[in-house]
């Protein structure tokens, strides 16, 4: 899941009250992927690290993270929608777009999930980064630089700059949906989609978004049924 899928069914099915800090942690696995692909989280490590701290929202907002992740990849709504975006990309995109097409389809259906969500609820975008608004970035570096055992220069700057850009505001759009799947391919050293080709990639992705529209209530459903306890 992106961070408007993961918000949006944290709020669905959070407890009242649930803390600014709850939803900072659940953020925080894919904040750390912009700022070094290198700091992961296991989950053994984050159940005793945030056993050891049970009032910490933060702390179990990491865990909760790393529960609905599998909760949503082992999804039939995944699954599904994967199989069939994996093989529309297959078939209709040119040798010039040369990216990996497994990795494109999996960033394809999470962009375009958070896209139809934000297509249900206009604010969702907004009460995100309000939510996340209410936490020091600085006390967000120092719990982690504790985790991990190492300073982590930048990471305040890091957490600031993806709060003032406020980039997911613009996966509304479909046609500024090629700049996050960009981002992203040229993090994992592949190269982006070319810019002679971004006219016929928005007809490519209008067709995907249909396949995650026909897909979302069985994960509304899905999710009903199993969303991992908030």
């Amino acid at each position: 899941m992106n961070f408007l899928t993961h918000f949006f069914f944290d709020r669905r099915y959070g407890r009242p009250g649930t803390t600014a800090a709850f939803h900072f942690g659940v953020a925080v696995p894919d904040l750390l992927i912009a700022y070094d692909r290198g700091l992961r989280f296991s989950r053994m490590r984050v159940d005793e690290h945030a056993e050891l701290f049970p009032n910490s929202g933060l702390w179990r907002g990491v865990r909760h993270h790393l529960a609905v992740d599998r909760f949503f990849h082992g999804s039939r709504f995944f699954h599904d929608s994967y199989d069939s975006i994996r093989h529309f990309l297959v078939h209709h995109l040119p040798s010039t777009v040369t990216c990996r097409r497994f990795f494109l389809a999996h960033l394809v259906v999470e962009i375009l999930l958070d896209h139809a969500l934000l297509g249900r609820d206009p604010s969702l975008a907004a009460s995100f980064y309000s939510r996340l608004g209410q936490i020091s970035r600085s006390t967000v570096r120092t719990e982690l630089e504790s985790f991990f055992q190492r300073p982590l220069p930048d990471l305040t700057a890091h957490l600031d700059r993806f709060m003032r850009i406020r980039f997911l505001e613009h996966y509304a759009v479909i046609e500024d949906l090629h700049e996050p799947v960009n981002r992203m391919l040229q993090r994992t050293r592949q190269e982006p989609i070319p810019a002679d080709y971004l006219g016929q990639w928005r007809s490519l992705m209008l067709s995907c978004r249909q396949v995650i529209l026909a897909n979302l209530p069985a994960l509304i459903d899905e999710a009903d049924g199993g969303y991992p306890h908030v």
